[in-house]
């Protein structure tokens, strides 16, 4: 996910594109999880509820801040830096839902 997004969008000076690929992580563990499609909100809500705890704080950051697109905002390094660990947790839990 993050070397495809890198093709477009730069998370470590896109605050923008650093929640998109929270959001996108998680909505695809929803639909490898439940063979449902669903909202970005609703997948970082179930996200929330089913996923481990460490990673409710950058799942609701994503949320609170995901409405709003300025193209020149920043995002803080250490949540960029989270955002990688969630996308690699991510990948390895659809390795392991997908069969």
């Amino acid at each position: 996910l993050l070397d495809d997004l890198a093709t477009w969008v730069d998370i470590e000076t896109n605050a923008w594109g650093q929640r998109y690929a929270v959001m996108t992580a998680a909505r695809q563990l929803y639909t490898l999880s439940t063979g449902e499609i669903t909202s970005k909100p609703e997948a970082l809500r179930w996200a929330m509820a089913t996923l481990d705890p460490e990673w409710e704080p950058l799942l609701q950051a994503t949320l609170r801040d995901r409405s709003g697109f300025d193209p020149v905002a920043r995002p803080d390094p250490a949540v960029v830096a989270r955002t990688r660990e969630f996308v690699r947790d991510a990948a390895r839990r659809a390795v392991h839902t997908s069969g």
